[in-house]
């Protein structure tokens, strides 16, 4: 799509760059950005050239604030061809593992993720975040209850995971690095460099493996040890028998950088 109002997708040297840009609402997620990041996440998993994906948000205050509470329905919305699109399925798919995703994901903290803005930075395999980044769960606050909490308390430990569902309050920058929340925790300044730095050392590597990676780590802690290692079996034999495989060893011993061909 080329009319995106509120997020946009640039694909850079295999990487696509998604950015929510309604910095006046703190990036939040009205009806139309929803559709607009649903259709983004089909774009990166169909598109053969995108290797990994980043997604950050405009500005310096909110990565994404969450779902946007102040919005009503609008007739305007009702004849949106976007939104229509995602009507039939009750609602777009905007989180990464609902759409699904199957390259990887690195979430730029920019700023707060809340609510909905959280789930999907929990969602995404890596994060990196600046000073201003924090994760939290407001919704509490409001009487709603908190979506796909039990996110954080797979990732985080038990206790700094219920006080902020508890308290409503966000986890800060430096308590989410220091448990393994952020991967990474840098001045803004190196934020997207630093998100762009580990994308291009993955699209370096065999795709084939990388998503036999991803596959096989969301099914084993998601499901079960039985399920995860059937998934790591499928992309084991999947692997070996493919190009890549001989590609690799072969460039190894030729001392020359791999041609990856994704079969």
């Amino acid at each position: 799509m080329s009319d995106y109002r509120h997020v946009s997708y640039e694909l850079q040297d295999g990487v696509a760059l998604i950015t929510l840009r309604r910095p006046e609402a703190r990036n939040a997620l009205n009806r139309r950005a929803q559709a607009e990041l649903a259709d983004c996440w089909i774009r990166l998993r169909e598109e053969r050239h995108a290797l990994v994906g980043i997604i950050t948000g405009e500005g310096d205050r909110a990565f994404c604030s969450g779902a946007d509470l102040r919005e009503r329905t609008s007739p305007d919305e009702q004849d949106d061809p976007l939104i229509a699109r995602y009507r039939p399925l009750g609602e777009p798919a905007i989180f990464p593992r609902e759409a699904p995703v199957n390259k990887p994901l690195i979430a730029a903290l920019n700023g707060v993720a809340l609510g909905m803005g959280a789930v999907i930075a929990l969602q995404c395999d890596l994060r990196v975040g600046c000073p201003a980044a924090a994760l939290g769960y407001p919704l509490v606050k409001v009487g709603i209850f908190p979506p796909r909490m039990h996110e954080l308390w797979m990732l985080g430990p038990p206790g700094l995971a219920l006080e902020a569902l508890y308290t409503g309050e966000p986890i800060t920058a430096a308590d989410a690095y220091r448990v393994g929340l952020l991967n990474h925790l840098v001045e803004r300044e190196q934020l997207l460099p630093k998100a762009f730095e580990i994308a291009r050392k993955i699209c370096a590597n065999a795709p084939l493996v990388i998503e036999g990676i991803k596959a096989t780590w969301e099914n084993e802690p998601l499901f079960s040890l039985v399920r995860g290692t059937r998934v790591y079996q499928h992309h084991s034999r999947r692997i070996a028998e493919s190009e890549d495989a001989r590609e690799g060893p072969a460039a190894f011993a030729a001392k020359r950088p791999p041609v990856w061909k994704g079969r």
